[in-house]
């Protein structure tokens, strides 16, 4: 994932994120630099919409193994994924940040720094800007797809 290759960057990516699901990818996540991967997250770059995507959906679902909680909640990494909260409008990517912030809010020991500063407020903007609401409807329609 070191690659300045914009072409392999992303394809590394997207191969992550179809693997991120699988059962025991977690165990081999280890050697695999987060911090990287969720720094990939901080591009501007309109045309990086697939690969700012897949890399969320990578976090997502490695948060939801506490060994990796704390690579989150560091900085600059906490408040890279509280930028997209704040200033994006893709709902899908949004989506995946929402997952992680949850996964992470499961962790007792991990509250008092996933509340820290002003990440509360973030959160809370969201329901104003009504993303969480276009969030659960999303997960809805593809729950009743699904059944």
């Amino acid at each position: 994932m070191s690659s300045n290759d914009k072409s392999t960057l992303t394809q590394s990516i997207l191969a992550l994120s179809n693997l991120s699901s699988a059962q025991n990818f977690h165990q081999y996540a280890s050697e695999m630099n987060i911090k990287l991967l969720i720094h990939t997250l901080d591009s501007n770059d309109p045309e990086d919409a697939q690969l700012l995507r897949a890399a969320a959906n990578t976090l997502s679902n490695l948060s939801a193994d506490f060994q990796y909680h704390e690579y989150f909640l560091k900085e600059p990494e906490f408040t890279t994924l509280l930028k997209i909260l704040q200033f994006s409008d893709d709902i899908r990517l949004i989506k995946s940040i929402v997952i992680i912030i949850t996964n992470i809010s499961t962790n007792i020991s991990m509250i008092n720094k996933l509340t820290c500063g002003n990440s509360l407020e973030i959160i809370i903007k969201l329901f104003e800007r009504e993303v969480i609401s276009l969030i659960l409807r999303k997960i809805n329609i593809l729950y009743k797809i699904e059944t």
